[in-house]
């Protein structure tokens, strides 16, 4: 594997170890459901799958094992520094069917009809033109009859109960006013099936899936999450710099007592065909 080049994207979070610490909090809410989705989808032993935004490689690992040593993971992210993280953890678990590959995806020009199956997850929010992207996996990347299935949330649709409502709500909508001056859409979720539609997507199918955060795994990946982004949503006037003490503040109460605070955060899984 070659991760020598560092890639320059509009993806808003880290990719350190706090920033795959988040990662992990999220596959183990969502990997069990994400399991039966690329099942249902057609995923299947000895296809070639290429997953988008790989991230630390949680998911690689786990395509790995259902497309078997007959079939083949190629990973691509735009950190380096994640796929080096894909890289250990494939040798550390003995599989040897997953390559790395660093590239741009808001560029990348994939190969002509080298997949099986196109995988991706919280990936297409981050990216500039996610349509062109899904036309060049469409058009170039699948195999004919190869299967798409992506998942993207909706910020507008993500909520919390317990205390801070008020405060959450707000740093809800700073982020997405951050998405929308990066140029990307955090509500992309809710789109997503129509985007695919559009570009001659065959049997497209949505499944919204709502999860739930609670209590400490909330807290953590919240704090996570807020400090990755209070540096950005000040600098680019999402938020005050007291909303931001403030939201730190509300972060180590709710670590000390996180109490019964919970967050609804959908899912929108879509697939479809060549």
């Amino acid at each position: 594997m070659t991760t020598s080049r560092n890639i320059s994207s509009n993806y808003a979070l880290t990719t350190n170890e706090e920033g795959s610490k988040a990662l992990d909090i999220q596959q183990s809410i969502l990997s069990d459901e994400t399991y039966k989705q690329l099942i249902k989808a057609g995923l299947a032993p000895g296809m070639n799958v290429w997953e988008y935004g790989c991230g630390n490689g949680a998911m690689a690992c786990e395509l790995s094992h259902i497309v078997g040593y007959r079939g083949a993971v190629t990973a691509i992210d735009q950190s380096t520094e994640q796929l080096d993280r894909v890289s250990s953890l494939a040798t550390e678990r003995g599989l040897y069917n997953i390559t790395a590959r660093p590239e741009n995806l808001d560029t990348f020009m994939p190969p002509v009809h080298q997949a099986d199956f196109v995988f991706g997850r919280y990936i297409l929010m981050h990216l500039q033109n996610p349509k062109n992207v899904l036309k060049n996996i469409y058009s170039r990347l699948l195999k004919p009859n190869g299967i798409a299935l992506f998942g993207e949330t909706c910020w507008d649709e993500t909520y919390t109960e317990g205390k801070y409502l008020d405060e959450f709500v707000r740093f809800r909508q700073s982020v997405i006013q951050l998405g929308h001056k990066k140029g990307v859409d955090y509500n992309l979720g809710a789109k997503l099936t129509s985007a695919m539609a559009e570009l001659n997507f065959k049997s497209v199918q949505e499944e919204k899936v709502n999860f739930l955060y609670s209590g400490k795994t909330f807290v953590d990946l919240w704090s996570i999450r807020l400090k990755e982004l209070s540096s950005e949503l000040v600098e680019k006037k999402c938020a005050s710099k007291k909303e931001i003490e403030q939201w730190f503040s509300i972060a180590d109460e709710l670590a000390k007592n996180p109490g019964n605070i919970v967050m609804h955060a959908p899912m929108y899984y879509v697939s479809g065909t060549v």
